[in-house]
């Protein structure tokens, strides 16, 4: 067994601190262990992954196996997240999320966006958290001090986060529409979480507002004032729009474009004078110009 006085890392999820220490094993692993009780914090079992650490907690847990500290990521991949950085400031970069990558290590993923991050400029936390095929706005903190900083904000709820989004079907709303199904999670060995539609859930709020109504398609923007998994697809699809190329909630295959198409398009943090657009892929564009030829 490893056992660990904390000291910087107060405030720090529990399950966001392990992934840490267990560089090596998959995050569903980790949250196994946190579920059998393996992880204990002053002698005793502590089995919720959102307990938040506080200074000179004592945490006994397995000690880590298979270490791969010395596997580095590829250069191809490490190219890849260097051209995603759009802006850098002395506490953080944002980053234009490319599709297909995830943000942190996974059970599929030996790196995510942060772990190469890490690697290339030695320190990188994730701030939040966007799907592996949702493309656009994501913040890495240069520091812990910088992630908790821009974490009360999320907390706090003063960011303004929106997204674009490509549904099929036709936009049976002028202008806007706000969708607020409670939503649950249920997570699943194999295959990953899936989301539902349950008064047993937790709020949820999107915003849905139409940006070009095309044939067979159209564009909306979606403005989440809650942070739930798979919340803009579940409430798209909830409100018979589901997004092109989203499997989960819809049709995982369409002619149009390779990937599922929603983009986090703009964040903005008052408090911190942060107003960041990032643009659309080259592939997301094309797919829009080709909807505008078809209509």
């Amino acid at each position: 067994m490893n056992t660990l006085i904390i000291g910087d890392r107060a405030g720090q999820r529990l399950d966001n601190f392990l992934f840490q220490i267990y560089k090596s094993t998959p995050n569903s692993h980790v949250y196994r262990m946190i579920r059998k009780g393996r992880i204990r914090v002053n002698g005793k079992p502590c089995k919720d992954n959102t307990y938040k650490l506080c200074q000179d907690d004592v945490l006994v847990m397995p000690t880590p196996v298979n270490d791969v500290s010395h596997v580095t990521p590829s250069e191809t991949l490490v190219e890849k997240v260097k051209a995603m950085i759009l802006h850098e400031t002395e506490d953080f970069w944002l980053l234009n999320k490319t599709q297909g990558i995830c943000v942190h290590q996974s059970q599929r993923d030996g790196f995510g966006v942060v772990e190469v991050m890490r690697h290339i400029y030695g320190d990188a936390h994730l701030v939040h958290r966007i799907d592996r095929n949702t493309s656009g706005c994501l913040i890495i903190a240069k520091s812990y001090q910088s992630l908790a900083k821009l974490q009360s904000y999320w907390r706090d709820g003063t960011v303004d986060k929106y997204y674009w989004l490509l549904s099929e079907g036709s936009c049976h709303f002028n202008d806007k529409r706000v969708v607020s199904e409670p939503l649950l999670r249920i997570d699943a060995e194999h295959g990953g979480a899936k989301v539902i539609i349950s008064d047993k859930g937790k709020p949820a709020r999107t915003e849905f507002k139409l940006i070009k109504q095309y044939k067979g398609y159209c564009l909306l923007q979606a403005k989440i004032t809650t942070g739930r998994t798979h919340q803009i697809r579940v409430h798209a699809a909830a409100i018979g729009l589901p997004i092109v190329g989203d499997g989960r909630y819809g049709k995982a295959k369409n002619p149009l474009i390779s990937m599922m198409f929603l983009h986090a398009r703009q964040l903005i943090i008052p408090d911190e004078k942060i107003n960041f657009e990032a643009p659309l892929s080259e592939e997301q564009s094309a797919c829009l110009s080709r909807l505008d030829l078809d209509s």
